[in-house]
């Protein structure tokens, strides 16, 4: 299962300041084959404590997320491969599959644009 958590529920677990525990919130999701999905846009949120100083406190919380099963999500590119996938669906005279936009990716570097991904390198 994939859980979708925002950026403040993040910081209280990694924090503890959540009724749960990371470390009991990471047996229970390994136990039942569940990811949290990160988006660039929520470790953006997590990383504005940057602004203020608190690189000690964001590298922390990161290192608690990164021991967490995970994965990340490119949100930019959802349209996009729905488009696709719906222009295909009709071309081929079949149904829509879900299933066939998976705009996720074990690393973040493979859920962000990069400028690979507009012809430059």
């Amino acid at each position: 299962m994939l859980i979708y958590p925002d950026s403040a529920d993040l910081m209280n677990i990694c924090r503890g300041n959540s009724q749960i525990a990371i470390s009991e919130l990471r047996q229970q999701h390994a136990a039942g084959a569940h990811q949290i999905v990160l988006s660039f846009n929520t470790l953006i949120e997590i990383a504005a404590p940057l602004r203020n100083g608190l690189q000690l406190e964001v590298r922390s919380d990161l290192n608690r997320l990164d021991d967490l099963p995970h994965i990340f999500i490119n949100e930019a590119r959802i349209r996009d491969m729905e488009m696709r996938e719906a222009l295909a669906a009709f071309e081929q005279g079949r149904e829509y599959e879900f299933a066939w936009v998976r705009p996720f990716a074990s690393r973040l570097d493979g859920a962000i644009e990069t400028c690979r991904a507009f012809g430059n390198t």
